[in-house]
């Protein structure tokens, strides 16, 4: 039986995925399809570098919260640490962007927002939450962005045990949006992403991405 709200990481095509830049001046991370131990997988290799990819999506969290996916990651970033301004690269992340009403929010936020899309030709999200496989900071922790308090980052593996393995992963986003900012999603799920970044650092990391889905809680 089809999953519903399938998301196919290593689709065929990446016809259904948009880069996601953050900087003109940046390297882009390099993202491809691959065949790995006989699955067709996406691979991303950064070289000092960062960029993404973005699959946009309109979904209602609250009905379908639970978010599945796989990663592997051949070696954490040397000296990565995403509670570090200046070491925030991560080999792999999940990154998801939700819906709402930037009017309301602060006068320095709307600015940021202003600023980003100047620099990244795109809108940032009302909400950022990532998903992070970080070199330093223990599993569990959440760390705030640097420049913005519209993003927050939930280490979900930590340091080089487990690497050259696939894991998978399931959270309640909607759980893990509130215990993040505070409070529960404010508007929908608008997209869904994976980043591997190093341009902090100057290193190189490799990672791959299997399929994710999204479905509602089990009764």
């Amino acid at each position: 039986m089809r999953r519903p709200s399938l998301l196919l990481v290593a689709c065929t095509l990446l016809a259904e995925w948009v880069a996601w830049t953050f900087h003109p001046t940046k390297r882009a991370t390099r993202y491809r399809i691959v065949d790995l131990s006989g699955q067709r997988v996406v691979q991303a290799d950064a070289d000092r570098s960062v960029s993404g990819l973005m699959h946009r999506l309109d979904v209602d969290p609250a009905a379908r919260p639970m978010l599945h996916w796989r990663w592997r990651v051949d070696t954490p970033v040397p000296g990565g640490d995403v509670g570090d301004r200046h070491a925030d690269d991560a080999s792999a992340r999940i990154v998801l962007a939700f819906d709402g009403d930037k009017d309301r929010l602060p006068l320095k936020e709307q600015m940021f927002f202003e600023r980003a899309k100047l620099l990244a030709g795109q809108d940032l999200p009302y909400a950022t939450l990532m998903y992070v496989w970080d070199s330093t900071r223990p599993a569990g922790t959440v760390t705030p962005n640097a420049h913005t308090s519209r993003v927050r980052k939930i280490v979900v593996q930590n340091g080089a045990q487990g690497t050259r393995q696939w894991h998978a992963h399931t959270r309640d986003i909607v759980a893990d949006d509130e215990r993040a900012f505070g409070k529960k999603p404010p508007g929908r799920l608008i997209a869904v992403g994976v980043l591997t970044d190093s341009d902090n650092t100057k290193q190189r990391a490799r990672a791959w991405y299997g399929d994710m889905h999204l479905t509602p809680r089990a009764d």
